[in-house]
């Protein structure tokens, strides 16, 4: 690229730039404004369950009590670096669980503005102002409102772009400088820590150098340092957090990984549209591209950038993201949200920058005045969507039963009171008590062992849980006349169903009204379960790990 032609897309970028950060800065206030006028029920809606697990685990940490959810079991089921940045947040902000939600999604929507900002700054020293404006109102749809979830997504889309803006400045992939590399590593490892299945993107950039070193025989001792010194920086960052993991539990993956994750096994469950959705499916289809224009640029260079970080950047985040999916596809045995994909439409707000390029720099007249319309095209679909996704009316759903129980839980149970239930994210949080988790993601491998084992109850008794709630009860049940039900719990690490605990309508405490979940009407429950002091109730040893019945 001449100096002329980088001078000249400078100065239009610089044009650029304004209407951008104003377009970024409107929708900002809107998310901010949303946030802060709605009430908890209605925000729960826009978010998950596990945003929650986030918020009282960093909770308990601020409060001296560890990484533990419940208070009493030490857990990993959590992305680190979000829950690094809650703990300081917690501890020095005074306020309501209602406060701290809305506090922790306010802090969402600066981190995504901020990472929206750099981005578009930085292409737009690369792309005309046309384009990347463009890509910016693409951006907001795509990746900013659904990156503002409560989950680990804003700080992995803000982790990414510096990662790619930084070796965008320092020019990474072609410079033969081993500081260069080694700060290039540890982002990428800071990266990992944001998401850690983006292990996939380090993947990628060794694919991506050692295919340099293999098409540049002359440099290919250069690729490989540079290589090296990418994985030295990356394992300085990443590798005490995974000795701590292996450690304190057992396996370098949080157990969350341990739950869900079938590898070796290929175990494909439900189908592609169900698990990634029209969009993500289309955002695979233009990383499929992206290699291809990668592989065979005489015919299709044009769907990549003329510069060649960019270019390889892009290869390595299509190439890491079919690998993610692949994984997703084969070995997710349940569990696969949305969220996991959220930095696949920050990939496509890039990838569609070259292609939009090429198109409006067409010689034919018509091709070129196409910028305005498709700008305001975009613009009224994303606005369209916004609208759609914030006005939809939900009814009473289990967001809001959830809200009700923790809300009476925190009116009628003692402070010291021990709950539990499958998906105790919001309960948990919100009540302000302890709340055992009972799907295991936020606990430990000792409870899977109790399951394995057929002991449910001696589980619930050695935690001293008082009251029990499950939030899709009655499915096969006429809840007018139930006297008593079982409920059983699966442990998801060894597919095994645990001894039913038997709850009776005489010991219902709490019944939300019905509502629908899936395909059935179902409501939520709590029964007082033992009044005793949770104390009181401590009376046998945790079995050990790998211990049957009996032993």
């Amino acid at each position: 690229m001449s100096s002329t032609l980088e001078t000249r897309t400078s100065r239009t970028s610089t044009r650029s730039l304004l209407p951008i950060v104003a377009l970024l800065a409107a929708w900002s206030a809107y998310f901010i404004t949303y946030i802060l006028a709605q009430r908890p029920p209605r925000l729960l809606t826009r978010t998950f369950d596990d945003a929650c697990y986030y918020l009282k685990i960093a909770q308990n940490a601020a409060n001296g009590l560890g990484l533990t959810f419940d208070g009493m079991a030490p857990t990993n089921g959590f992305q680190p670096l979000w829950l690094y940045l809650l703990v300081p947040i917690i501890r020095f902000v005074d306020g309501s669980p209602e406060r701290i939600f809305k506090l922790s999604l306010v802090l969402q929507v600066l981190i995504m503005a901020t990472a929206a900002v750099l981005l578009y700054t930085g292409l737009g020293k690369i792309f005309s102002g046309r384009v990347v404006l463009v890509s910016a109102l693409f951006f907001v749809p795509a990746v900013f409102y659904p990156s503002v979830n409560g989950m680990e997504s804003s700080i992995l889309i803000l982790c990414m772009v510096v990662l790619f803006l930084f070796g965008l400045h320092n020019r990474v992939f072609e410079q033969d400088r081993a500081v260069t590399a080694l700060g290039f590593g540890l982002l990428l490892g800071l990266t990992h820590l944001a998401r850690l299945d983006t292990l996939f993107l380090s993947i990628a950039i060794g694919v991506v150098c050692l295919w340099a070193a293999l098409r540049d025989r002359a440099r290919a001792a250069t690729h490989l340092r540079r290589l090296l010194w990418i994985g030295f920086g990356c394992a300085l960052v990443v590798m005490p957090y995974l000795i701590y993991n292996y450690r304190s539990f057992g396996a370098f993956v949080p157990i969350s990984g341990i739950l869900k994750s079938s590898f070796p096994h290929v175990v494909v469950s439900g189908t592609l549209l169900e698990k990634f959705g029209v969009r993500h499916l289309a955002y695979l289809a233009l990383a499929a591209l992206v290699l291809i224009g990668f592989l065979f640029r005489r015919r299709w260079g044009w769907m990549l950038p003329a510069h060649p970080y960019v270019a390889a950047a892009l290869a390595a985040t299509a190439l890491a993201m079919l690998m993610h999916a692949t994984q997703s596809t084969l070995f997710m045995k349940w569990a696969a949200f949305r969220w996991h994909f959220a930095w696949y439409g920050l990939v496509a707000a890039v990838a569609l920058l070259a292609p939009l390029e090429a198109l409006l720099a067409s010689r034919t007249a018509a091709l070129r005045k196409l910028a305005t319309p498709l700008a305001i095209l975009v613009l009224a679909a994303g606005t369209a969507e916004i609208y759609r996704k914030d006005s939809r009316d939900f009814g009473y759903d289990w967001h809001a039963a959830m809200f009700d129980a923790a809300t009476w839980a925190r009116n009628h149970t003692p402070k010291d009171a021990v709950l539990a239930m499958p998906d105790a994210g919001f309960v948990s949080f919100f009540s302000g008590r302890r709340v055992v988790n009972l799907d295991g993601l936020v606990n430990d491998l000792t409870y899977q062992e109790y399951l394995r084992q057929g002991r449910l109850g001696d589980y619930l008794d050695a935690r001293g849980v008082q009251y029990l709630i499950v939030h899709d009860f009655g499915a096969d049940l006429d809840l007018a006349r139930y006297e008593s039900a079982p409920i059983k719990l699966i442990s998801y690490k060894y597919e095994t169903w645990s001894e039913p605990v038997i709850v009776r309508q005489s010991d219902e405490v709490f019944r939300s009204p019905v509502y629908p979940y899936g395909r059935h009407r179902v409501m939520l429950a709590i029964w007082r379960r033992n009044a005793d002091p949770p104390a009181a109730r401590v009376t046998e040893p945790m079995p050990p790990a790998g211990s049957r019945p009996g032993t």
